[in-house]
């Protein structure tokens, strides 16, 4: 017996009782003059009933298949048995394919902890997917390679590199050093046929091409070397690397990717349930991704931005663009988030934001770019804008720096000091437009200002502090000329 107590007015009300386990139940009840100052009791019992059990899909470390290993090397032809620990009274269920062609289904029912998986391996990769559906219906996955080779005893077909297995140098190693050998070159020809299920096109046939032993390639980072030295979309690659780091599970991948992105991908990922989907590895994921993203609200960008960021590839110029995406609004976060750097060989962070500077007016208002520079260099006080402008803008805004009194005009932030220029606009004879697109030039020069030290080219660049505006700057042709011309002589500086 539970006792609550509130107070109320006459009236009918809706007794709602709610808890995690049960679903909601709602009593009516009347208060009226013939009601007990006492309280309530109601006497008949309530009848609770549990909410329905929402099933689970286990990956990666999570799953519930316990097996000792998930890479297993065999001879084709020959029974392979495969201890694992599973669920008792649950149903699994194992697919084998190899070259994507299913070669059997089996399902059986556990009734033991300890099962034995016992499979025929076919020579080449062998993919064994397990789905285990447990009684109340949570789902384990886990995937099984057995990479089958026949034997050879002829040293020249081992895969070791000649020079470790001819002459002298085949007496240094001893057998079991050789066996290693094998077993390391197996594991990495097991990786590259792996990635290339997951790798479509072109790139799919170079890595389906490839001999590590005549490539030289000893390790899975000498293999993403030499794919980044012989492909040329570098977004393909990110991507393999992504899902290797996973290690091709839907779960993990899911987890990288939702401490990797921004906005829309991250809200949705944030809301992604993989059991809901019916997405069970990587690939499976990325598809999903890829079909759903222009109603979502990302793009292909943003994939690729999401891929850099987890394996730690970002260059300066993509951490400038995925910061000045983060302060965007409108048509600029919009432009920007479908920017592709490589398109327009923006190679550095002056590179871009000389880029920006081009298409303001065009693709968006100076306004925008204007906000998301000043937030870029929000962490900086304004009275190091002001200086940076006493030393390296125009005559006469230099002179309106000079007699600015800060505290007098209540500037205390950019926005604030951005207001107060473009209100006395009308001093330096320009339009608000004009000094928007002067303010532009000078706040991308002054915003990359911190990496200067770290970047020899953008230590030789600057804006020369002699250069006066002359005859009040009444045409906004002359303006335009300054600008173009100080971009020049950034560039110019940027090439010496």
């Amino acid at each position: 017996t539970q006792t609550f107590e509130l107070k109320a007015p006459r009236g009918d009300y809706d007794l709602l009782l709610q808890s995690m386990t049960f679903n909601d139940l709602v009593k009516r009840i009347r208060i009226d003059e013939f009601t007990e100052k006492s309280g309530i009791r109601i006497d008949e019992g309530l009848n609770l009933e549990t909410k329905p059990y929402e099933p689970l899909l286990l990956t990666g470390e999570l799953s519930r298949i316990e097996v000792e290993d998930t890479i297993f090397f065999a001879q084709p032809g020959k029974n392979l048995r495969i201890r694992m620990d599973l669920v008792r009274g649950s149903i699994l269920t194992a697919s084998h394919t190899v070259n994507s062609i299913t070669i059997a289904t089996d399902t059986f029912e556990i009734n033991r902890r300890r099962f034995v998986y016992e499979i025929v391996p076919q020579k080449g990769t062998n993919i064994v997917d397990l789905l285990m559906i447990e009684e109340n219906g949570d789902r384990s996955a886990k995937r099984l390679l057995i990479h089958a080779e026949e034997d050879d005893d002829e040293p020249s077909d081992t895969g070791i590199p000649d020079a470790l297995i001819d002459g002298e140098q085949e007496k240094q190693l001893t057998e079991e050093e050789i066996d290693d050998l094998e077993e390391e070159r197996l594991r990495l020809k097991n990786e590259i046929d792996q990635l290339a299920g997951y790798a479509e096109g072109d790139l799919k046939e170079l890595l389906q091409s490839i001999d590590p032993a005549a490539e030289n390639i000893r390790s899975i980072d000498d293999l993403f070397k030499y794919l980044e030295e012989h492909y040329e979309d570098r977004n393909k690659i990110e991507e393999l690397r992504a899902i290797h780091k996973a290690d091709y599970d839907a779960g993990k991948l899911l987890e990288l990717m939702r401490s990797n992105s921004d906005r829309e991908l991250r809200d949705y990922l944030n809301r992604l349930d993989l059991e809901k989907e019916g997405i069970t590895n990587a690939a499976e994921l990325l598809r999903h991704l890829r079909d759903v993203a222009g109603e979502k609200g990302f793009n292909e960008n943003d994939l690729n931005r999401s891929f850099k960021r987890i394996n730690g590839n970002l260059t300066d110029t993509d951490r400038t663009l995925n910061e000045l995406i983060s302060y965007a609004k409108g048509d600029l976060y919009e432009y920007l988030r479908n920017l592709d750097p490589d398109e327009y060989d923006i190679q550095s962070p002056a590179a871009l934001l000389d880029h920006l500077v081009d298409q303001v007016g065009q693709e968006f208002e100076p306004e925008l770019l204007i906000s998301v520079l000043s937030d870029l260099v929000s962490d900086r006080p304004v009275e190091g804008f002001v200086e940076y402008l006493k030393s390296n803008a125009p005559k006469e805004l230099r002179d309106l720096m000079r007699g600015l009194d800060l505290e007098k005009e209540g500037i205390q932030t950019m926005a604030d000091l951005i207001a107060y220029l473009l209100r006395n606009a009308g001093q330096l004879g320009l339009t608000p437009e004009e000094l928007q697109r002067l303010l532009i030039s000078l706040m991308a020069d002054y915003a990359i200002a911190p990496i200067l030290e770290t970047d020899p080219i953008l230590q030789k660049r600057g804006i020369p502090a002699g250069l006066t505006i002359t005859g009040g700057l009444l045409f906004a042709g002359i303006l335009i000329f300054i600008i173009l011309f100080l971009r020049k002589r950034r560039k110019n500086r940027e090439n010496e």
